[in-house]
C-alpha cells in the first residue's frame, strides 16, 4: 500500500520548476585590484545574494515540511481505509463461518 500513498502524494504535489532554483542575482566580482568603492558595492551585493539564498532555503524547508505533513495525513487516511477493509473482511468471514456451522448442524 505504500507505493499507492507515494503515487497519491506525487499527484498532489507535482514538481514545480519555479521551486527548483532561487531567483537570486550573483554579483560580479570586480577583481582583486578594483577600487574600494567597487569592492564595497560587491560586498553589499554579495550580502544581498546570501540573504536571498537563505530566504530561498527557508522557503524550500517550509515547502518540505508542508508536504511531509500532507503525506502523513494521506498515510493516516490510507491506514484507516486498510483497517476498515480488514474489519469488513473479518465480519464477512465470521458470518460465513456461522452460516457454514448452521448448515453443518452445529449450534
Amino acid at each position: 500500500m505504500k507505493p499507492l500513498i507515494l503515487l497519491a502524494a506525487l499527484a498532489l504535489f507535482p514538481a514545480h520548476a519555479a521551486d527548483s532554483a532561487p531567483a537570486c542575482s550573483k554579483p560580479t566580482f570586480p577583481g582583486r585590484t578594483a577600487p574600494k568603492a567597487k569592492v564595497d558595492a560587491f560586498n553589499n551585493q554579495l550580502k544581498t545574494y546570501g540573504e536571498c539564498v537563505s530566504q530561498f532555503i527557508a522557503q524550500q524547508n517550509q515547502l518540505i515540511s508542508d508536504k511531509e505533513k500532507a503525506i502523513a495525513q494521506l498515510r493516516q487516511e490510507a491506514n484507516a481505509a486498510i483497517d476498515a477493509g480488514k474489519q469488513a473482511s473479518s465480519e464477512y468471514n465470521d458470518y460465513v463461518r456461522q452460516i457454514n456451522e448452521q448448515i453443518a448442524g452445529k449450534p
